[in-house]
C-alpha cells in the first residue's frame, strides 16, 4: 500500500511538474504575443497620426494653392519640390497685404520672386524695391522669363550674385550682395538659398552680413525649416539677436520667421 502511494505521489508529482513546464510555456508565449499586439497598436496608432498630418497638410495645401492662383497669373507658377511649397507662398501674399514692406529682398530668385511681384502689382505698391539675387545666372534668367511671361518683370531688380568665401565666417556666400543693398532698409527678408547641401549651416551668413541692412522693424523669413540645420541656424540667430523673435512652423517645408518690432 505505502508503495503504492508512494508511486502514485511520484505520478502525480510528476504530472504537475508537467503542467507547470507547459503552462511556463503557454504564460511566455501570451506575454510575447502580448508584446506583439502593443507594438501593432501603437504602430496603428503612429500610422493614423501620420495618415491624418498627411491628409491636413494636403487639405492645407490644397486651400493654400486655391487662393495663391486667385490672384491670377498668365503663366503657371509652379510651387512645391525644389521651388517654395504653398505654406510660403500663402504666407507672403498675407505679409504684404498686412504690413506692406517697402524693400524686399529675396535669397534664392524663383515662383516666390512671381507671386510676390504679382501680388504688389495688383496693391499697385510701386513704391516698393523687391530685390531677387541667385548665385546662378541660369536660374536668375529662368525666374527673369516667367516674370516677363506674366508680366511683373519691370517691378524686379535682379542680381547675379556668384558665390565666393567669406573669410570672416568661412562660408561660401553671395559676393557683391552688400554693395547692391547699399541704401537700402530691408522691411522683408527671404532666405531660400544658397542651398542647404552646398556646406555645412550654409544660409547662416545671412543674418549675420545683412542686418545692417535691415529695417528697424522688419521680418526674416528661413524656408525649409524642416530641417534640423535650419532650425540650429534660427536659434543660432535668436541667441546671437535676442531683440528678435522667433516663430517656427513645420507645415510643408517649414518655415522660422524671425521678427523685430
Amino acid at each position: 500500500m505505502n508503495l503504492l502511494v508512494a508511486v502514485t505521489s511520484v505520478l502525480i508529482f510528476i504530472l504537475l511538474l508537467a503542467f507547470a513546464v507547459r503552462l511556463r510555456g503557454w504564460i511566455r508565449e501570451m506575454r510575447r504575443d502580448i508584446y506583439v499586439i502593443r507594438d501593432e497598436v501603437r504602430a496603428a496608432k503612429e500610422l493614423n497620426v501620420s495618415l491624418g498630418t498627411a491628409i491636413s497638410n494636403m487639405t492645407a495645401e490644397s486651400v493654400n494653392a486655391a487662393c495663391i492662383n486667385s490672384i491670377g497669373f498668365r503663366f503657371p507658377v509652379f510651387l512645391g519640390g525644389w521651388s517654395i511649397d504653398t505654406f510660403l507662398g500663402r504666407y507672403l501674399i498675407q505679409y504684404i497685404l498686412e504690413h506692406r514692406p517697402k524693400c524686399i529682398v529675396e535669397l534664392g530668385s524663383g515662383s516666390s520672386t512671381i507671386l510676390i511681384a504679382r501680388t504688389l502689382q495688383l496693391l499697385e505698391e510701386k513704391e516698393t524695391t523687391h530685390i531677387a539675387i541667385d548665385h546662378e545666372a541660369k536660374y536668375l534668367g529662368l525666374t527673369r522669363n516667367a516674370a516677363q511671361l506674366n508680366a511683373v518683370a519691370d517691378g524686379i531688380e535682379f542680381h547675379h550674385c556668384p558665390l565666393a568665401r567669406y573669410e570672416s565666417l568661412d562660408k561660401l556666400w553671395y559676393s557683391g550682395l552688400t554693395e547692391k543693398l547699399s541704401g537700402h532698409k530691408i522691411d522683408l527678408l527671404i532666405i531660400d538659398g544658397p542651398p542647404g547641401a552646398l556646406q555645412p549651416m550654409s544660409r547662416y551668413p545671412a543674418l549675420p552680413l545683412l542686418l545692417p541692412y535691415m529695417s528697424e522693424q522688419c521680418t526674416v523669413v528661413l524656408d525649409d525649416a524642416i530641417r534640423d540645420e535650419e532650425q540650429e541656424i534660427a536659434r543660432r540667430w535668436i541667441h546671437e539677436n535676442p531683440e528678435f523673435n522667433l516663430t517656427l512652423s513645420l507645415e510643408g517645408h517649414g518655415l522660422a520667421t524671425l521678427t523685430r518690432q
